[in-house]
C-alpha cells in the first residue's frame, strides 16, 4: 500500500491522519493526485498541473525522504510501501494567498 499523509485541514474533514491506496492503480504521482482530486479535494488537480508555487494550501510534496518539484516530478513512479506527505504552509497568510 501507498500511505498518503493528509494536511491538517483534510485530516479534520476526513477524520483521519492518512489514507492508504493500492500501488497497482497509482503508478505515478499524477495518477495519485487525480484520484485524490476525485475522492478527497478537487484542488489536488492543480498540484499536478501548476505545482506548489503560488498554491495557498499545499507548500510541499514529499515522497519518502525526497521533496518533489511539481509539476516536473508528477510522473515519478510510486511503489508499494511509499509514503507521500502533503505539507501545508507553516507561516505566512493563508487568507492572503489566492489560487487565481
Amino acid at each position: 500500500m501507498i500511505t498518503v499523509h493528509l494536511p491538517a485541514h483534510l485530516r479534520r474533514k476526513l477524520g483521519r491522519r492518512f489514507i492508504e491506496v493500492a500501488p497497482g492503480t497509482h503508478r505515478t504521482l499524477r495518477e495519485l493526485l487525480t484520484t485524490l482530486a476525485e475522492q478527497v479535494d478537487p484542488r489536488f488537480t492543480d498540484l499536478a498541473a501548476r505545482g506548489t508555487v503560488g498554491n495557498s494550501w499545499i507548500s510541499s510534496v514529499v515522497l519518502n525522504d525526497r521533496r518533489l518539484q511539481l509539476p516536473e516530478d508528477a510522473e515519478v513512479r510510486l511503489s508499494d510501501g511509499d509514503r507521500v506527505f502533503f505539507i501545508q504552509p507553516i507561516a505566512g497568510g493563508w487568507e492572503s494567498w489566492t489560487d487565481e
